[in-house]
């Protein structure tokens, strides 16, 4: 195991081990005994038979010859197939593992039964009760009704609403319900329950034990054999509450480009290994911890740049920053990569791009300024971005002082006060 960590380290053992007659016909065997006592010389080698090694040979066997029984037959148990990544014996050997700086999950000191809260009601009880569960560090505030809110440290795991966790049968609500049968709020655990249409159900809630995360349990009952569909849903924040509600579609944005972003890289990945015989054997090692969106919405300004202006090198009296990335665009019908290649003249951005058309007291900057796609792909680089950044603060400050908008601001007074905070217009 050590090979695959520390391969000199390891060899340099493996060595050593050798010079006490260590290797045998098959490898280097099990176990040395040092004891004095025992030993003809240094060490001497633990001849025995490991009867669970021989049993996992014969079941590994039988499990080539009768085409993967053993493991299905493993996997067929839910609470094996639960955790089939863990089953993984071992990552490649240059994965990164990112440490998020969460507070480790406490101990929890026993208490006695007299201590704990617990309240229960049924489908009488109108007046909505809430609870919290926490293991110290996932923390998950819950409704008699079902709904649910979940938090680990500052970060939202999601919300209860709409986009809250949803969990149906046969399309039927089971949670949230707007009045459930039976509902109980705890300290440590949190149950639901419902009559549907001759199934009865009953969903529990509870913070992981010893984990950063959440357990529900879900036991369905019925007086006949029934085969059912089950659908959990929820809608991922994975962000501080606070910006989240400030900016839901910019969140919502950054997950859905996460999860398609990461099933192009998937699909890829199949293509390479069928079709591609240099990557039979590829693996995908790792993809980047976050995905950038390239493109969203963008302003109508008091000025649209467009890529005429590009192509002449276009100045203006206005000018906050002069830019010369070239046109970088890929198909936006995702059907090719292939690139726009089209030369340009360096630029300048007038300060209009970032004044909004119909919104007054407001400033733009960055890739949502008022431009056109085409121009959007040459602008939208760090470099320029920054100094659109510096140019709106500026112009900030300076109707502040002059007690006007920023439409009534001359946009020559922002361009002259960039120049002379250092930036090259021309």
């Amino acid at each position: 195991l050590a090979l695959a960590v520390e391969p000199e380290a390891a060899i340099k053992n493996l060595r050593r081990l050798e010079s006490f007659d260590a290797r045998g016909r098959y490898g280097f065997i099990e176990a040395l005994d040092f004891t004095p006592g025992r030993c003809r010389g240094k060490a001497e080698a633990v001849r025995c038979t490991m009867a669970h090694h021989v049993s996992m040979s014969i079941i590994a066997a039988a499990n080539a010859i009768c085409d993967d029984y053993a493991r299905k037959l493993f996997m067929g148990e839910s609470a094996m197939a639960a955790h089939w990544l863990l089953l993984q014996e071992r990552l490649p050997t240059d994965t990164v593992v990112i440490r998020r700086g969460m507070e480790e999950i406490p101990d929890k000191p026993q208490r006695g039964i007299s201590q704990r809260w617990q309240r229960r009601g049924g489908a009488e009880d109108r007046e909505e009760r809430a609870c919290l569960l926490s293991n110290g560090a996932y923390n998950i505030f819950a409704t008699n009704r079902g709904e649910a809110s979940a938090f680990w440290g500052d970060l939202c795991v999601y919300r209860a609403g709409p986009g809250g966790m949803r969990i149906r049968c046969e399309g039927q609500e089971l949670l949230p319900l707007e009045v459930p049968d039976m509902w109980e709020l705890g300290e440590e655990q949190c149950r639901w329950g419902s009559c549907l249409n001759g199934l009865s159900a009953t969903v529990s809630l509870s913070a992981a034990s010893g984990d950063k995360g959440e357990l529900r349990c879900l036991e369905l009952r019925s007086q006949s054999r029934q085969q059912l569909s089950l659908e959990l849903r929820f809608e991922p924040v994975l962000a501080e509450e606070n910006h989240y509600m400030d900016h839901p579609a910019y969140w919502r944005l950054g997950i859905t480009a996460e999860q398609e972003g990461r099933e192009l890289v998937a699909e890829a990945m199949a293509f390479f290994t069928s079709y591609m015989p240099q990557f039979r054997d590829a693996f995908l090692e790792q993809t980047a911890p976050q995905i950038g969106v390239r493109e969203t919405r963008r302003i109508r300004g008091e000025y649209v740049l467009t890529i005429e202006d590009l192509l002449k090198g276009a100045q203006f009296d206005d000018g906050i920053c002069t830019c010369a990335f070239n046109v970088d665009i890929h198909q936006p019908d995702g059907q090719s990569q292939e690139g726009m290649d089209i030369p340009i003249r360096p630029y300048q951005i007038p300060y209009r791009c970032l004044v909004p058309l119909q919104v007054e007291g407001l400033l733009v900057a960055g890739r949502c300024i008022s431009g056109t796609y085409e121009a959007h792909a040459s602008y939208r680089v760090t470099g320029d971005c920054v100094a659109m950044g510096q140019a709106a603060g500026t112009a900030a400050a300076l109707a502040l002082e002059q007690g006007l908008t920023p439409r009534a601001l001359d946009g020559k007074r922002v361009a002259a006060a960039m120049e002379q905070q250092g930036a090259r217009l021309k």
